[in-house]
């Protein structure tokens, strides 16, 4: 896994890491330690599906339940 600044002023990118899989504990250690330092984090050519994103946002902790959906669906 590599973690690459963008900017001077916030943002990075990582890369070499699939958040589609579960994250192992070191590996997830980084991608918190270059959140708090770099504040955005881009992570390139992720394809999850909405269970998958749910499962990898809980590592960060407890989740916002979502506004309500024009579309009346959950």
């Amino acid at each position: 896994m590599q973690v690459e600044k963008l900017a001077e002023a916030l943002g990075a990118e990582v890369r070499g890491v699939d958040l589609s899989q579960p994250i192992a504990p070191k590996f997830f250690a980084q991608i918190r330690a270059a959140w708090l330092e770099h504040m955005v984090l881009r992570f390139r050519g992720q394809k999850l599906t909405d269970p998958q994103l749910l499962v990898f946002s809980r590592n960060f902790g407890e989740l916002d339940p979502p506004g309500p959906n024009p579309l009346g669906r959950p």
